[in-house]
């Protein structure tokens, strides 16, 4: 088992709450663990602090296709990046949203977690 020296671990919800469709009375009861301004604050935080050396970040998710795909490309869209972005395909729109709007904020000083 690889070791890392630098870890950021993070469990929520993987509910797409932009779609356009209504969310069924399944998805309502999680959208407390959803995605927040919070953990994007704290993810681009750690990301932030990584010393220079550090030239790899690794993302994932439990089921890989959703939420680690868009907060890697998030990381990519705002922090320049280099990803896969043909492997990103089904990244959950509300996190890439919620973590490209915080970087965006952070960026240019506004307040973190618009939408």
């Amino acid at each position: 088992m690889a070791v890392f020296d630098f870890v950021l671990r993070y469990s929520f919800a993987g509910i797409d709450f932009l779609r356009d469709e209504g969310l069924s009375k399944r998805t309502q009861a999680k959208m407390k663990d959803a995605f927040t301004p919070e953990h994007a604050s704290e993810i681009l935080g750690f990301v932030d602090a990584l010393p220079e050396s550090i030239k790899t970040i690794v993302v994932h998710c439990e089921g890989g296709y959703s939420r680690s795909c868009a907060i890697a490309q998030a990381l990519g869209d705002a922090c320049g990046y280099a990803v896969a972005g043909e492997e990103l395909a089904n990244a959950n729109p509300s996190v890439w949203r919620g973590l490209l709007n915080s970087a965006m904020g952070k960026r240019y000083g506004e307040k973190s977690g618009s939408r």
